[in-house]
């Protein structure tokens, strides 16, 4: 209290040295009051001599940043959003954030947080700042518009837009999306890419690890590593050889700088696993022999009996629907067979074509 009491003070003795210099300044110059265009030349004369907080009329609460400003970070980074408020005195400080269709989500009010997300909180720098903090900043859900705003009335907001670009390093699969899992059978090629968006010096500078190890080429000769370089970005390639058991685990890329400082990791789970011999609680899918996304090979394979029965039951619902037809509009089809659930095609049939103004059905035989 004693600090905003003196800063209480010293807006006072400021405001009165205003009038006091514009006073002196006035009769110096023989100036009336109801001299319009002198009383302008003063007031702009004032404007760079003291600047133009001291004309705004209402000494309130009022932000120090511009409005508007954008910020912009790498997915994956930290997103520190400044609010610095001069003259704040009993009034409260909020961070809010635009959501879908322009709704408003409250994040923060004075030093606490109001929202469940963990990675946003609110810090306070001396002397004037409330900053935003977002951790492990993600482009589809933080890049957006931001409020800070001050209880005064009306409310007072100050607006902060946070642009999200693509992260740095990330593990990415052919179709250059992250990916965070990949899974092998054993004997088949694990193949990792790692895209570094930039082309300066230190981009080709790229380690991978396993786990916190470093990945020795000398000590496994099934592994090896390849340097692609493009346009805009470099990309680094990591294969092993006849994958095993032991090759699962947590694969990262890195780099290295000169000046030892080390970015963010690019992280992926690699799984290596015995098709169709894992307990489905754990993982319910086999896997194909050169990796990627799980199939549900075996679920397809279970439930075959359960389609065929689908199918029949399918094949003799349309074989009455087609009979209730014929007897109501009482045209004239000539089938060489009948056409049930029970019985094959003849492979020696033309195919027939049945044709009404709500459905078309080809009956094929069967080859």
């Amino acid at each position: 209290m004693d600090s905003e009491e003196a800063m209480i003070q010293l807006v006072m003795r400021s405001i009165n040295l205003y009038f006091f210099i514009r006073f002196v300044i006035l009769i110096s110059l023989g100036c009336s009051g109801e001299n319009k265009d002198n009383n302008k030349n003063v007031d702009n004369w004032l404007d760079g001599l003291l600047g133009s907080k001291f004309k705004q009329g209402v000494y309130s609460a009022a932000f120090e940043n511009e409005n508007g400003t954008t910020y912009s970070i790498r997915d994956g980074d930290t997103a520190l959003l400044d609010c610095k408020v001069y003259l704040r005195h009993n009034k409260t400080v909020s961070w809010l954030r635009h959501g879908a269709k322009n709704s408003l989500e409250l994040l923060t009010v004075g030093d606490s947080t109001y929202t469940g997300d963990s990675r946003i909180n609110v810090s306070y720098k001396y002397p004037n700042n409330y900053r935003l903090n977002i951790t492990n900043v993600k482009k589809k859900s933080d890049a957006g518009r931001y409020v800070c705003q001050i209880s005064t009335f009306p409310p007072k907001g100050l607006f902060t837009y946070l642009k999200v670009e693509d992260a740095l390093l990330e593990l990415i699969d052919s179709n250059y999306e992250a990916m965070m899992e990949q899974f092998y059978n054993p004997g088949s090629e694990i193949a990792l890419t790692c895209i570094i968006r930039s082309r300066e010096d230190w981009a080709t500078d790229v380690m991978w690890m396993k786990e916190n190890t470093l990945l020795d080429l000398y000590s496994k000769p099934s592994i090896s590593i390849g340097m692609q370089v493009e346009a805009e970005h470099v990309l680094s390639r990591l294969w092993i050889r006849e994958a095993s058991l032991s090759d699962s685990g947590n694969y990262s890329c890195i780099i290295q700088r000169k000046e030892n400082i080390q970015f963010p990791r690019a992280k992926v789970n690699v799984h290596v696993v015995e098709a169709c011999t894992v307990p489905s609680e754990i993982f319910p899918y086999c896997f194909s022999p050169s990796g990627g996304d799980p199939r549900p090979e075996r679920h397809v394979k279970e439930s075959l009996p359960f389609f065929n029965v689908l199918f029949h039951l399918h094949l003799s619902a349309m074989t009455i629907h087609l009979s209730l037809l014929f007897l109501s509009w009482r045209r004239a089809f000539s089938f060489t067979s009948s056409f049930s659930s029970s019985k094959k095609f003849d492979e020696n049939k033309r195919p027939l074509l049945y044709k009404t103004s709500h459905l078309s059905l080809l009956i094929l035989p069967k080859t």
